[in-house]
């Protein structure tokens, strides 16, 4: 009779975990497009999007804390406006005329919020800067939303508001 083999030893093996040393490759950054020039054909120019973002954040807390003053401060005398509402009424105005309606919307209601909501930056000049963004407005007498174009010009060191439209208005 023959013997049988016996099966051989078997050496475990053993996977050691090594550290991974290499520096993962970071996903590249896309860089945002710049600013298309309100002066068409012309190249764009630097602005300061957080300058922006600052200026109408503060006319919004300015409307929203019924700090009549304080918002007035936003407006270039030469300021021109549109006024959409929900009853389809448009109505055009100067400077004068604006501050006279806002003052008179801010004395009747007891209370206002104005919200800001997806602002961009449509273009940027020298002279002017053209943003849109969705307006939510909310308080005792009226309430709306819609889109709304604001233009801001420099006026030495400040950005004014010197055009404002209110592209539509719907019920919120």
């Amino acid at each position: 009779m023959s013997k049988k083999a016996e099966p051989a030893a078997v050496t475990p093996v053993i996977e050691k975990k090594v550290a991974d040393t290499t520096t993962p490759t970071p996903a590249p950054v896309e860089k945002e497009p710049p600013i298309p020039n309100c002066d068409d054909g012309r190249p764009p120019v630097e602005i300061d999007p957080d300058e922006i973002d600052g200026v109408i954040e503060r006319w919004a807390d300015a409307w929203t804390n019924k700090d009549f003053s304080a918002y007035k401060s936003f407006y270039s005398r030469k300021f021109k406006g549109i006024k959409r509402t929900i009853r389809h009424r448009t109505t055009h105005y100067n400077y004068r005329t604006w501050m006279g309606d806002r003052g008179g919307m801010l004395r009747y209601a007891r209370w206002t919020k104005l919200e800001v909501k997806d602002l961009k930056i449509v273009c940027a000049s020298e002279k002017e800067i053209k943003i849109e963004f969705t307006q939510v407005y909310q308080s005792t007498t009226y309430n709306d939303i819609g889109p709304k174009t604001i233009t801001l010009v420099r006026d030495g060191e400040e950005l004014k508001i010197i055009y404002e439209e209110m592209l539509s208005s719907e019920p919120l």
